[in-house]
């Protein structure tokens, strides 16, 4: 099921790749060829890969044994994406933007960017006369704004708008403009040609999305009649949807929980928070993390180079900038056209003072600098210090709104200090109910075999693995989750196989004075689960899973109301009811509660996009009824749509 792209992307040379496939085979060849993206050129320019697959295929040929079947089919699908980019590069919005003066760009694009947020920021917020004194005008945009009443699809517009202009900005300060000494000013009408930039990137977003499921979810690409066609039917893509939803479900109830702690909105304090979504952000955080304090290290690497940092500090750096910018945002004018009267245009020296004032260490600071500095790879959301000419800039309305918790579960690759926190978490609410449980390490002479949870239920003997992967937000990231999930399974097996034949020793360990009737291999993961869960003989359940059904917490919907907690209690689900019983949790293993619920909230929808006189019709999958419900919506009509969703009537 997995393949190596990863050293496939590193082979230049025909030769090199003719070796590769010949010690995988076509199967695996192809896979890692569509998953290294070698076949793609998302650029406006030529494809600098032609010649190579030329010579792929010409040596693929001379081997008479081989079925080119599937290989071609892979490069016309291949074929069509790349046709798909090359019709975004002359749809009239890009074109637009070439009236642009290379020097004024960026400034054009990024004071377009702020105003466009602003305006945004501001319907979500309720303060639309702040709106009038812009100097650009969003009655048409994007197309979205005169259609929408619903603050929930304004603040969806806003991410949406944060991601796609990650792509944009990225592209010119550091590859179109990246020897360029660029302006600080630009014209009205310059600022209007940038907003063509988003436009165009709207719709490149949708085929860049196609394209990884294409790589990593087996996505089907065709074309009939001029119109390009694609769906996605694989497990993978359905799992994809329900992990995402799981995850914005867990966030939306930690952050409920907090907004209504009765300390929440006291006078913060230098230790406690410099505003109210560092707290919040700590506070998310030591849940997701499982961790009492945040005075612990994470591990960021950017390139070769590998940062340890305080996360505290870092929650602290995003709160600063925070603070940095609406303090600025006090006093500029928005009718201006100069970046540095729209935008936080500053020095890094001042950047670090404002950062030692409150009360990150000299020691971290130049390290968080650079950790926070956007970079070619890195997404702008979380590395918001953007580099101009000899400056840094803070793009306002987008630091203002950023989400510090996602942003450090994004930016820190490591916690090392997660996976021995979650363990020591399993084993105490085990042990708060009166299961048997430990935490064991055998050895002999062919090596050590260390089991983090070892519970008894009945006569039946739990061997489990604890598992605190960073949360994937990416498709690509969904995919490594996988195969660490593989991993696992491989890991967790060669213990269990060893503790089966040392089964009087564990017995003995743990004083079971029972005969052990059936042993089960568990992974516990710190992250959401799909509903792939059971590989090889071992099942996966999520933390989320396991401690409602540990402390009885039969699955409910929950939502708040005008500061009033709403909630329905779900039927079907006895295995929470009554005492904790080893089929009851096989039950849950099985059939795993919060993945069911998803899926009754999951549908497939087509969508059209159009790419200039081209057509794009493809599947997706959405949910029928929201996780929360928006401000300015009607209760009734929110509940009802839960009602008929859930079968609750």
């Amino acid at each position: 099921m997995f393949t190596d792209y990863r050293q496939v992307q590193h082979l230049k040379k025909c030769d090199e790749l003719i070796e590769y496939y010949k010690s995988v085979g076509m199967e695996s060849f192809i896979d890692a060829i569509k998953k290294s993206g070698l076949t793609i050129n998302p650029y406006d320019s030529k494809w600098r890969n032609k010649k190579l697959f030329q010579e792929i295929e010409e040596e693929l040929v001379k081997i008479n044994t081989v079925d080119l079947a599937s290989w071609r089919q892979m490069l016309k699908e291949s074929t069509l994406i790349n046709d798909l980019y090359t019709k975004i590069f002359q749809l009239e919005s890009y074109v637009l933007t070439k009236n642009i003066r290379p020097e004024n760009e960026c400034a054009a694009f990024i004071m377009l960017l702020e105003k466009y947020m602003f305006f945004i920021s501001n319907i979500m917020d309720g303060k639309e006369k702040k709106n009038e004194n812009i100097n650009l005008q969003f009655t048409t945009g994007l197309g979205y704004e005169n259609q929408l009443t619903d603050i929930e699809q304004y603040a969806q517009i806003f991410d949406h708008c944060s991601l796609v202009a990650d792509d944009i900005l990225k592209y010119l300060l550091f590859f179109k403009a990246k020897d360029i000494d660029k302006a600080y000013e630009a014209t009205v009408e310059e600022q209007g040609w940038a907003l063509e930039h988003i436009k165009t990137a709207d719709v490149k977003s949708v085929v860049n999305t196609l394209t990884k499921e294409w790589q990593f979810f087996d996505r089907k690409i065709d074309e009939k009649g001029g119109k390009v066609t694609s769906s996605c039917e694989s497990f993978i893509f359905k799992d994809f949807q329900i992990l995402k939803e799981r995850l914005a479900n867990r966030k939306f109830i930690i952050h409920n929980d907090i907004s209504i702690m009765q300390d929440f909105n006291k006078v913060l304090d230098l230790e406690e928070g410099i505003n109210r979504d560092e707290k919040r952000a700590k506070l998310f955080l030591k849940e997701m993390l499982a961790v009492e304090n945040l005075e612990y290290n994470g591990i960021v690497q950017k390139k070769d180079l590998t940062y340890v940092v305080k996360i505290s500090k870092l929650v602290r750096a995003y709160a600063v900038l925070q603070n940095m910018v609406l303090n600025f945002m006090k006093f500029r004018t928005m009718d201006s056209n100069n970046l540095g009267n729209i935008c936080l245009l500053t020095t890094k020296e001042y950047i670090l003072e404002c950062f030692t004032e409150n009360g990150i260490s000299l020691e971290s600071v130049q390290d968080i600098f650079t950790i926070l500095t956007l970079e070619n790879y890195k997404d702008f959301y979380d590395t918001p210090i953007i580099p101009y000419n000899d400056k840094y800039l803070l793009i306002p309305s987008i630091v203002a709104h950023i989400d510090i918790s996602q942003a450090i579960l994004s930016c820190v690759n490591q916690f090392n200090f997660r996976g021995e926190a979650f363990e020591k978490k399993i084993i105490q609410i085990l042990k708060n109910r009166g299961i048997i449980c430990e935490k064991k390490l055998y050895k002999d002479e062919s090596g050590e075999y260390q089991c983090d949870v070892l519970f008894l239920l009945d006569r039946e003997l739990f061997i489990c693995e604890c598992k605190a992967w960073s949360e994937p937000r990416t498709i690509i990231g969904f995919y490594n989750q996988l195969e660490k999930m593989y991993d696992a399974e491989k890991q967790l097996t060669r213990i269990a196989n060893k503790y089966v034949e040392e089964i009087n020793l564990i017995k003995s360990d743990l004083k079971i004075d029972c005969e052990v009737e059936s042993i089960h291999k568990v992974v516990l993961s710190a992250n959401a689960i799909g509903k792939e869960n059971f590989i090889n003989g071992t099942y996966y359940i999520d933390y989320s899973t396991f401690h409602n059904f540990i402390l009885r917490k039969a699955p409910s919907i929950n939502f708040y109301n005008e500061g009033i907690e709403y909630q329905y209690r779900l039927p079907g689900f006895d295995e929470y009811e009554g005492d904790i019983t080893a089929s009851k949790f096989m039950k849950c293993l099985k059939e795993p509660s919060s993945n069911k619920l998803m899926e009754i909230n999951t549908e497939e929808k087509q969508r059209v996009v159009s790419l200039g006189e081209t057509e794009i019709e493809y599947n997706v999958l959405v949910c029928k009824e929201s996780i929360y419900m928006a401000p300015d919506r009607d209760i009734d009509e929110y509940t009802n749509g839960l009602e008929k969703v859930y079968s609750l009537k």
